[in-house]
């Protein structure tokens, strides 16, 4: 086996290096979900430390001695939290987290060195990770400006800190402050964000406690509803990446096939002298590991550094979709390399079972002539297999519409296997469609006819071939069409409902998501202009959902509008005005919000505020692409009434007829935008913000399909490599009688383009119908959106154009090799 693999190393390095693709961008995907979930966990375990409960929300101090004298506590401390960025450096952040001295300390994770004087006495005093301070050039008294709410502080580096475990030392930024300037820095005297508790108290006791819109958790729960939020973007990228391991296989049955012909005589020999069917089976599968065994390690290491530069975009990713996250380092648990290893060495094993039973099933006789017809034997005909793929068809229907139903999402995927499945299983069937028609549109040229009677007669190592190379198409063609469709969807909805001349929010939102607030005096500014006709604001809120008829309690955002709204929200089920939400008690559903909890409108939900949890009725549900996790749209004026919150996040002007945009914008960063840290887009612009966030969510799902058609490539390599050994005999032939070196290269080069062709127009079939799937099954059944299918038929129809000639290339030295070599040798067949 060694010396086979040895004598045949450029396909070896073809079949180590397919391997190796599809197990490294499986183990970069896990590594990367792995990472996210353990930042999250970090950032939950440092925060909350060795707490028993939290008590998070819009807290009054006075509420601390209550909770800390209530029975089975043992201690209590308070905690304020906000989000900063650095003035001089855009993009870089801090979590500051405002502790009490005298209580945190059973609570602590993490150490440092500070005497009180210094900690109580220096106004923005802050405590530094090891790790920020060495990024950021800091040292001990170092000052750090840093931008709140629109206005530049400063803050003093006092200390830095050293983590009890590697456990809780994954988030840099987290950073120290005493509670008394936290509360001044954040401009919230007298409020806290959180109250931890230590010891034995039972939860309802400490529940009773608390006043209407707060509730008390364990600190893990938060990190728990963080890993279900992204579950289904996991899943997303898991199943994606999974499509390199498969085309991978096809490659792997391919190699394996060619040995069982190029090694039929030697089999047929030991089947003569007496060695049995598995030991034949156990030789070729022994092979197949022979090459991936390297690619598993191979692709183990790529893995490794594809997740580290693949980390910064989920990261982005995420924190665009749904939390703010920064991604650092790549998780080292040994987890997703043990399961990478697994699937690889499987996958190579289970691709070339069938290969290795073939070689064991066939008669010593059948190998020992050398003009057996390998491909021939134990075939199951392709009408069989195509029966086969149209039972698959209703069955991928079927898993379709019961993805579709509540708690049965994962069977979508289903339905896109079964999809693709059915294509696969036409394959042969397509070879010797193919191969017919071409020979009778190219019937006056014979090199034409010898190349698709070729195809015909290899069809079944062929088909496969074309199976891989179609799985490939059709997932970059069905990706593709979704994001044209998705993006298209956005566009008509921020024509529609994104209407306003100029939007405004502090600059600082764009790295934190929306914590920072609008200044009085940019809000008076636009108000007070002469060419402003009417000034909407935002604002979003963080709260517990219920539904009536489900026992837990859901996080979800409330978002409160004021103004006129002059866009047109698009309603599902043609129900709904944005008016309605102006009636008291009315609010406003998305639709992914709505699908995640079974609602329609007319429905009622129950929310937590100050004065107590309130009933509202769902007045319509409309169409939002801003988060897949949804939220919840209530007027200003609603809002006013249960919570008092007066600031906002962001700001949306109207202008009058007359107005330019451009030259309100220059003259407020002229005048009101000096020292307020705002960002301000116009409308054109904002659109332009929107779709670059777009494209750098899909970057990841761009990578991953590019890496399946290569792998597929190497396949088509692989496959011509294989179709010049069974043929040498034939070729030589051939050669004896006038053919020239030149006409046996175009006749293999024909073939890869024959199989690139029908690749291409069978890869159209089936991803437009894995589109479908995406767009209609999959999208809805875990995010909920609707998106309006919309195919570029222009880029489409290019597809050919670039997947024949990568084909051809492909088959350019197997062709070579192919018209070069020995008719003597051949003939004889050595």
């Amino acid at each position: 086996m060694v010396r086979h693999v040895v004598q045949h190393p450029v396909a070896g390095i073809m079949n180590i290096l397919g391997v190796a693709l599809g197990v490294a961008v499986f183990l970069a995907i896990q590594l990367v979900n792995r990472s996210a979930s353990e930042s999250f966990a970090s950032s939950v375990d440092l925060v909350a430390g060795k707490a028993t409960l939290e008590v998070r929300g819009r807290i009054d101090e006075t509420l601390l001695p209550a909770l800390a004298s209530a029975p089975g506590v043992r201690a209590a401390t308070p905690l304020v939290q906000g989000l900063v960025t650095l003035a001089e450096q855009p993009g870089e952040y801090l979590q500051i987290h405002g502790i009490d001295p005298f209580t945190s300390a059973p609570f602590q994770t993490y150490r440092f060195d500070l005497d009180f004087e210094k900690w109580l006495g220096t106004p923005g005093g802050v405590v530094v990770s090891k790790v920020f301070a060495s990024r950021n050039a800091l040292e001990v008294g170092s000052r750090l400006p840093v931008v709140v709410n629109g206005a530049t502080s400063e803050l003093v580096v006092l200390a830095t800190l050293d983590f009890e475990n590697a456990a809780t030392a994954g988030n840099s930024r987290f950073a120290l402050m005493d509670i008394g300037w936290a509360q001044e820095l954040f401009a919230e005297p007298g409020r806290l964000d959180a109250i931890q508790l230590q010891g034995t108290m039972e939860r309802d006791v400490i529940a009773a406690l608390l006043p209407p819109g707060l509730s008390a958790e364990a600190p893990r729960s938060r990190s728990r509803q963080v890993n279900e939020m992204l579950s289904s973007f996991r899943l997303n990228l898991t199943a994606l990446s999974m499509v390199s391991l498969l085309v991978g296989m096809f490659v792997i049955y391919n190699t394996i096939s060619a040995s069982v012909v190029r090694r039929r005589v030697e089999t047929g020999i030991l089947r003569s002298v007496g060695a049995d069917r598995w030991l034949i089976r156990a030789l070729f599968m022994g092979e197949a590991l022979l090459y991936g065994v390297p690619g598993v390690v191979l692709g183990l290491l790529g893995g490794w550094v594809l997740a580290g530069a693949l980390l910064g975009a989920v990261g982005q990713t995420i924190s665009a979709l749904y939390t703010l996250t920064t991604l650092e380092e790549v998780s080292a648990a040994p987890g997703p390399f043990l399961l990478a290893t697994a699937l690889g060495v499987g996958s190579v094993a289970l691709s070339s079972w069938l290969p290795a039973r073939e070689a064991a099933l066939s008669t010593p006789l059948d190998n020992l002539l050398p003009a057996a017809a390998p491909d021939a034997a134990h075939a199951m005909p392709s009408i069989h297999l195509a029966l086969a793929g149209l039972v698959a068809l209703p069955c991928a229907l079927l898993t379709a519409w019961l993805g579709l139903r509540p708690g049965l999402a994962v069977l979508s995927f289903a339905s896109a296997f079964l999809t693709l499945i059915t294509f696969v299983l036409c394959s042969g069937a397509t070879i010797q469609f193919t191969s017919r028609v071409i020979a009778w549109i190219g019937k006056s040229h014979v090199l034409v006819r010898i190349a698709a009677d070729n195809l015909r007669r290899a069809r079944r190592r062929n088909a496969t071939t074309l199976a891989a190379m179609l799985s490939a198409v059709a997932m970059m063609i069905a990706i593709s069409v979704m994001i044209f469709s998705f993006r298209k969807s956005v566009d008509a909805w921020i024509t529609q409902s994104i209407t306003a001349d100029i939007f405004v929010g502090p600059a600082a939102n764009a790295v934190t998501g929306p914590e920072h607030f609008i200044p009085q005096s940019v809000r008076e500014f636009f108000e007070h202009h002469p060419d402003v006709d009417l000034v909407d604001s935002y604002r979003q809120l963080q709260l517990q959902l219920s539904v009536d008829g489900k026992d837990a309690a859901v996080p979800i955002t409330l978002a409160t509008v004021d103004g006129g709204h002059r866009g047109v929200m698009r309603f599902t089920g043609n129900e709904g005005k944005f008016s309605d939400i102006q009636q008291a008690d009315t609010v406003l559903l998305t639709e992914s919000l709505a699908h995640r909890l079974g609602l329609v409108a007319g429905d009622f939900i129950r929310m937590p505020t100050p004065l107590g949890e309130h009933r509202f009725r769902v007045a319509g549900i409309y169409r939002d692409y801003t988060s897949d996790q949804g939220l919840v749209m209530m007027a200003r004026s609603n809002f006013d009434r249960f919570w008092n919150e007066p600031g906002v996040h962001s700001l949306a002007i109207y202008l009058g007829s007359d107005a330019d945009p451009e030259s309100i914008l220059r003259e407020f960063e002229a005048s009101a935008n000096r020292e307020s840290h705002m960002m301000a887009y116009s409308n054109r612009a904002l659109r332009g913000r929107i779709f670059e966030i777009f494209d750098q969510t899909f970057s990841v799902t761009y990578l991953l399909r590019t890496i399946a058609v290569i792998v597929s490539i190497i396949g088509v390599f692989i496959t011509i490599t294989i179709l010049v050994e069974e043929r040498r005999r034939e070729v030589a032939l051939l050669r004896c009688i006038g053919l020239s070196r030149g006409q046996t290269q175009r006749i293999f080069l024909m073939e890869a383009g024959l199989l690139g062709l029908g690749a291409s127009v069978a890869g159209l079939g089936a991803g437009l119908a894995l589109a479908f799937v995406l767009t209609r099954v999959i999208n809805k059944a875990f995010f909920g959106w609707t998106i309006d299918p919309a195919i570029p038929w222009l880029w489409l129809g290019l597809v050919p154009c670039w997947i024949v000639p990568a084909a051809v290339a492909a088959a350019a030295l197997p062709a070579w090799r192919a018209a070069h070599t020995g008719l003597a040798s051949s003939l004889r067949g050595e």
